[in-house]
């Protein structure tokens, strides 16, 4: 506990802290996760955002797919979605160590790994038996994506934050790294295959 404090360490007297993982709703593989987040911070109040279930599901897909090409250099993609999804339909599908990077050594290898996050109501269930229902506010991110301003300023109203830095933090949003990953990464494997030929 006393490292991952550490991270904090810089962080003003009168700052608010924070941080995301989307690996902290995945609690039938993580299950101690929500008593460990209640034990150390008890007066947390946290954030959960929701998508489609199917595009959150596949959104997983492309980060263990990411976090493999970094670490690996390989650009190819060794395992598809559908070979994550159904694996007892493709018996010959790449191998663990062709699709999750060494440091994701805590991932399962199984198709709940990628689908259990969608559902909701099983994960929200299971902070709830440590949270308060109002430690937790839920945010649809398609409702996010349509109006990033107003939800801003709702979280950060929600934290205790000044509402007005919205537009800051909106400046400094992140970019959609899956997507300029693959984009990068397609033209990189198509210069290998060329300096291969």
């Amino acid at each position: 506990m006393e490292n991952y404090a550490a991270l904090f360490d810089d962080a003003e007297e009168t700052q608010k802290c924070g941080e995301a993982s989307t690996i902290y709703t995945l609690t039938s593989f993580f299950p101690k996760t929500p008593a460990r987040i209640a034990a150390a911070t008890p007066n947390a109040k946290l954030i959960y955002m929701m998508r489609n279930p199917v595009d959150r599901c596949f959104s997983m897909y492309q980060e263990i797919i990411k976090h493999y090409q970094n670490a690996s250099k390989d650009y190819e993609i060794h395992r598809r979605f559908e070979e994550f999804i159904y694996p007892d339909r493709f018996p010959k599908r790449a191998p663990r160590e062709k699709r999750i990077a060494d440091f994701d050594a805590h991932y399962v290898d199984t198709p709940e790994f990628l689908t259990d996050g969608s559902d909701y109501l099983t994960q929200i269930s299971v902070y709830l038996k440590h949270f308060d229902k109002s430690a937790l506010k839920f945010i649809l991110f398609e409702d996010y994506l349509e109006n990033k301003r107003r939800y801003l300023e709702e979280v950060l109203t929600y934290i205790g934050a000044d509402p007005t830095d919205s537009a800051c933090i909106e400046e400094h949003e992140r970019k959609n790294t899956s997507r300029n990953h693959f984009d990068k990464t397609s033209e990189l494997g198509a210069i290998e295959r060329f300096k291969a030929d």
